[in-house]
This record gives structure tokens, sequence and C-alpha cells, in this order.
């Protein structure tokens, strides 16, 4: 025998939700003889938990089922969202590399030119002290 709240708890459900379903038709007259009162609390017989629990297993299988599809739909959303981030990650990949790809061929050009710029001066510069020299 089990109280009410131990069914409860397996169930998954409130006491109270198991005393409101216990008090209703047909369940209250399938347990007339199948609860009895021991000390401050209703015992429930073997007979009787079966009872209480197939009340609530057609909802609660009722519940599973619109829970699960509620979740399917969730993941098979969250699915497709991460497919176009992963999308858009792999575009943003490309233009950084072109950018990246860029930026270092206008680098070594700046170089290039500056390199040409630093040779005239070195080659001037000291011809010039050699003509001022004289």
């Amino acid at each position: 025998m089990k109280t009410i709240k131990k069914i409860a708890d397996e169930i998954g459900v409130s006491k109270q939700a198991v005393f409101y379903r216990m008090d209703r038709a047909p369940l209250v007259q399938a347990l007339e003889g199948l609860v009895t009162r021991g000390g401050s609390s209703l015992m429930v017989s073997v007979d009787g938990e079966k009872l209480i629990k197939q009340a609530f297993g057609v909802k609660k299988a009722s519940k599973l089922g619109e829970i699960t599809e509620i979740l399917r739909g969730t993941t098979n959303a969250l699915i497709a969202q991460l497919e176009r981030k992963d999308r858009q990650i792999a575009g943003l990949i490309d233009t950084i590399k072109l950018l990246s790809k860029s930026t270092k061929t206008a680098q070594k050009s700046r170089g290039e030119n500056a390199k040409k710029d630093d040779d005239k001066g070195k080659t001037s510069a000291p011809i010039e002290r050699l003509k001022n020299a004289k």
C-alpha cells in the first residue's frame, strides 16, 4: 500500500491533483474498498494505485506527445538557424581572406615604392654632398 503523496510523486503530479481525480467519476466508484485511512493519511492498495496511474496515464501520454512535437519543431528550427549561421560564417571567412590578401598586396606595393624612394634618396644624397664639397 502507498500513500497518495507517494503515488503523486511517481506520476509526476501534485497530491491535490490525485485527490481531485479520485473524487471524480469514474475513479471514485472504482476506488471503493481500495483506499483506507492509515493514521493521518490515505493508503491506497496496489489495485487502487494501478487505477490512479491509469487515470493519469492517458492524459500524461497525450501531454508527452504534445511536448515531443513542440521539442521536435523547436529542434528543427534551431538546426535550420545553425545551418544559416554556418553559411554566413563561411562567407565572412572568405571575405576576410580576400581583404587580407588585398591588404598584403597593397602593403607590399607601398613597401616597394618606399624602397624605391629610399634608394633615390640614398643615391642622390652622396652625389649632392660631393657636388657641394667641390
